[in-house]
């Protein structure tokens, strides 16, 4: 029963040790391949990424500026007119062939406007020209401006295919003395060769599109107004909370090299519109390319040096168990005084080998009674 229960707590012991081996060499194999990605990631991925952020914010910031433009150019245009006696008196007087000759008339065969109109201070119109204003949301919305009386700018999503940038300015003197008399309101239409003109100080491949609040397409750089699959799926419930949260979204794409963001399109302090820049990087999808190549020959020479490294340690642990095996051998034989390996060895290898030795000693001992029985 004592060379049984040896034998039982020897394998055992053995049969616990082995998976702790498997599971160590293994970990041991995952240590270059996490270094490997880490490092790939940390310090040449995550900057390109960071890169084509701050390009696309750089595009964001330049078409906000271009719109603020574009409503600055008006807001003078509109002044220009405002500050005039010559429509002071032609309002005061009702004169709207005076008013039609100079100044609807003239604003739009000179000038990029393409919406006019003149009011005095009791609402009533004296002068008007452009289509824009047929749509009911330009009606309502250039009410409420002249019934403010004073002068505004602001940007107005028309429907769901239309945008207009629209200035109101009080009419007075030209040394601008007096009580104003009505007001001018001049407008004009962001179309696509409005986008184009911007786009013609930034990339050829740049695509600029701007979306209403409800996700439709108002005007667009390309042809092409409908939307990808990832829009569809995401732009209502992904995208727009968080443009409302004044917040923007990016789109990085290494495997086609188009890269977009969504950023808010604000206009008087108001969320009026969402701004769609997309550009082409060709040195970006190049750089992720040659990354993920980089990364590829990391990740097979860390496979290869983990191997190493975990048969170096596997056998390295592995030997004392060997040794052990193969004295097991000569137990079984009954040599009983060759020297167990691995007495002194700590831990696992150390506990198995006194067990041997504990088993040698109970057989040695049990040998030398039934001998002594004999004799």
């Amino acid at each position: 029963m004592t060379v049984q229960n040896a034998e039982s707590k020897l394998w055992g012991r053995l049969q616990r040790l082995q998976p702790k081996i498997i599971i160590f060499t293994f970990g041991s194999s995952l240590v270059p391949v996490l270094f490997v990605l880490g490092a790939a990631w940390r310090f040449v991925h995550q900057p390109l990424t960071e890169l084509e952020r701050t390009r696309l914010d750089d595009q964001v910031q330049a078409f906000r500026g271009y719109t603020s433009a574009t409503e600055k150019g008006l807001q003078n245009l509109g002044k220009s007119y405002a500050i005039w006696t010559g429509l002071y008196n032609a309002i005061a007087q009702g004169n709207r062939d005076w008013i039609k000759d100079e100044v609807t008339d003239q604003l739009v065969f000179s000038t990029d406007v393409d919406t006019v109109r003149v009011v005095n201070q009791q609402g009533e119109i004296l002068g008007e020209r452009g289509k824009a204003l047929q749509h009911t949301g330009a009606q309502e919305r250039i009410q409420a401006l002249t019934k403010a009386g004073k002068a505004t700018q602001e940007l107005v999503v028309l429907g769901d295919r239309e945008m207009l940038a629209l200035v109101t300015e009080p009419v007075v003197r030209s040394d601008g003395s007096g009580k104003p008399q009505g007001t001018v309101v001049i407008g004009q239409t962001l179309d696509d060769a409005w986008l184009r003109k911007f786009l013609s100080f930034s990339q050829p491949t740049t695509k600029l599109k701007i979306i209403s609040l409800t996700g439709l397409s108002v005007v667009s750089s390309s042809d092409k107004t409908s939307f990808d699959t990832w829009e569809k799926n995401n732009l209502i419930a992904g995208v727009l909370p968080a443009i409302k949260q004044g917040e923007s979204v990016y789109r990085i794409e290494p495997e086609s090299g188009l890269n977009t963001v969504y950023a808010p399109l604000n206009s008087g302090g108001k969320l009026v519109a969402i701004l769609k820049i997309q550009i082409e990087s060709e040195y970006f999808q190049k750089a992720a390319g040659t990354l993920g190549r980089a990364i590829l020959i990391g990740l097979v020479f860390a496979l290869a040096v983990s191997v190493a490294i975990a048969h170096l340690l596997a056998k390295q642990i592995g030997k004392p168990i060997n040794e052990l095996a193969e004295r097991s051998k000569t137990l079984a034989a009954f040599d009983l005084t060759a020297p167990i390996p691995g007495i002194n060895a700590g831990g696992e290898i150390g506990q198995l080998a006194n067990a041997y030795q504990e088993m040698a000693l109970a057989l040695k001992t049990l040998i030398d009674n039934l001998e002594q029985r004999v004799a």
